[in-house]
């Protein structure tokens, strides 16, 4: 064997280390289990961040509605007055 022939076989070793390395990093998560680690992860973190809008958007409406109820007219018993409450008629 002459040193090209080194060479190459060298170069055809190093390819093949590389292509192998390179498909063991990219199945070993689904070998090991780790990908179905991060998805649950993943599942549990977005249901806390929807839990957490929503909440906030609860809370929004709430203090909306409890800002427009007080600046309604209220009737003499304390309940606001409906829009409905006009009594003359039009013709």
């Amino acid at each position: 064997m002459d040193s090209n022939e080194l060479m190459l076989a060298g170069l055809l070793l190093l390819a093949v280390l590389s292509i192998a390395a390179i498909v063991f990093l990219l199945i070993n998560p689904y070998l090991s289990g780790e990908h179905r680690t991060d998805k649950r992860i993943q599942g549990v973190t977005e249901n806390r961040a929807k839990r957490i809008a929503i909440k906030k958007q609860v809370e929004a409406a709430t203090n909306r509605r409890a800002s427009s109820s007080d600046w309604l007219p209220t009737s003499s018993w304390g309940r606001p007055l409906s829009r409905c409450s006009n009594t003359t008629s039009f013709k």
